[in-house]
């Protein structure tokens, strides 16, 4: 492959064709050179290619090679050429995440959304990069929307748990803040009467997590957590033999 691509590359010196761009990218990236596969098959697509395998490979090359610059560059590129095409639309989506440009990637999704808005994994995504923002609200609203169209959706159900222990959280760590004097104390006290309402008010979301998946340990754990603050013993036992029979000790 790689005496190949010496002479597709002497072959594009004296004529710089679609065929030839096709044949040197496909033979650096047989041999290993996937940068000059990634530019060649640029160059194939600029030069009139319209063979979806040459056209989609640039965007996956450079996403799996964590060049988000490139793979964000070379995935818009061929969704001008290929409409909708689903592994182009992911590396696009990815790769603003992975270059934290999330209100970019918020944006697109809710278009694709608009398109299609009983898309629930695209609520899901979109719940987490608001998440991301620091826009909660808006995110719990994303993953609700997500679950009322699957209401087995595992990861919008344990990231909309999550968000609601977060309020709880808050109250617990201003708690854990106060000193020893008697004011803190009086303080302390209404503010654990107020964590533990929370913590009753939320309870549910973490208890319809687990009937979606009953052996997931980050499930468990924050179950386990509420459980002891809310001193429910027979929960907290029944947490600890699940933990036993996971073999998670």
């Amino acid at each position: 492959y790689k005496g190949a691509l010496v002479q597709f590359e002497k072959g594009i010196t004296f004529k710089a064709d679609s065929t030839l761009y096709q044949y040197a990218g496909f033979a650096a990236y047989n041999a290993d050179e996937r940068d000059k596969a990634v530019q060649y098959l640029m160059a194939y697509a600029n030069a009139g290619g319209r063979n979806s395998q040459a056209i989609t490979m640039p965007a996956l090359i450079a996403y799996e090679d964590q060049k988000f610059d490139k793979s964000l560059e070379a995935s818009r590129a061929a969704l001008k050429l290929i409409p909708g095409q689903k592994d182009m639309k992911a590396v696009e989506l990815n790769s603003l995440i992975q270059l934290q440009k999330y209100d970019e990637a918020a944006a697109l999704l809710e278009n694709n959304l608009k398109a299609n808005p009983n898309d629930a994994q695209g609520h899901y995504l979109l719940g987490v990069l608001n998440s991301e923002l620091k826009k909660f609200d808006v995110a719990k609203g994303n993953f609700e929307n997500a679950l009322k169209i699957d209401p087995k959706h595992f990861d919008s159900s344990l990231a909309l748990a999550r968000l609601h222990y977060m309020d709880a959280k808050v109250i617990k760590d201003e708690m854990n803040a106060l000193g020893i004097s008697a004011a803190d104390k009086k303080k302390k006290f209404e503010l654990d009467s107020k964590y533990l309402a929370k913590l009753k008010e939320i309870l549910p979301y973490w208890e319809r997590t687990e009937k979606i998946n009953p052996n997931d340990q980050n499930v468990l754990d924050g179950l386990y957590t509420i459980y002891g603050d809310l001193d429910m013993q027979d929960q907290l036992s029944r947490i600890e033999k699940r933990y036993k029979d996971l073999g998670l000790e």
